[in-house]
């Protein structure tokens, strides 16, 4: 079994990986990993805690901030706002972060990601796709954000992705429905 498993995450990863190389560099999409309550914590590209976007194809427009050892480093709105972001990611409130603040926060209202549309709920069960704690939620979080960011890349059903991997991991049927509310605001018909 962990052989069959070792494969499908070397598999998906390196669809991914091909995937993404294709993005030149000009396309890369900026992005922001909103997080904490007002959405004013994030992680470099070399932190260890945005791994997910990186590995993703995302440009994380933090570059260069200070990592903290354990993430969620501070920054201010003014920061923010001048790095505009084409898309935020951020965790629910219900998991300790900020996905509808954002939305519906005037401070962030001049920010390119919110003002098109494009902050995304990171779906979150068992555990977050992007972060903590770090596992194998992560591989679904890589095909995920591709998806999301480079669908002209990586053009995959994330439904039919979310139920593979659920049987696969940890051995649960989810129905699409279950997938969908998992992918929450990404999801497109």
């Amino acid at each position: 079994r962990a052989e069959e498993l070792a494969s499908y995450c070397e598999q998906k990863f390196a669809e991914v990986q091909a995937a993404v190389a294709q993005v030149e560099d000009d396309e890369k999409i900026s992005v922001y990993y909103a997080e904490g309550p007002d959405g004013l914590y994030t992680d470099s590209e070399d932190s260890q805690h945005a791994l997910t976007f990186l590995l993703a194809g995302a440009d994380n427009v933090a570059k260069g901030i200070d990592v903290i050892r354990y993430g969620q480093t501070p920054v201010n709105m003014e920061r923010v706002i001048q790095w505009n972001p084409e898309v935020i990611f951020a965790i629910d409130e219900d998991n300790g972060g900020c996905s509808e603040f954002i939305v519906q926060d005037s401070d962030w209202s001049e920010i390119q990601a919110v003002r098109d549309g494009r902050v995304y709920t990171i779906p979150y069960a068992p555990f977050t796709w992007a972060d903590k704690p770090p596992g194998v939620n992560r591989l679904i979080g890589i095909m995920w954000v591709a998806n999301v960011l480079y669908p002209q890349y990586y053009d995959v059903d994330m439904v039919e992705v979310a139920k593979e991997f659920y049987q696969k991991m940890y051995w649960v049927d989810i129905t699409d429905e279950q997938a969908k509310d998992l992918l929450g605001n990404s999801y497109t018909a």
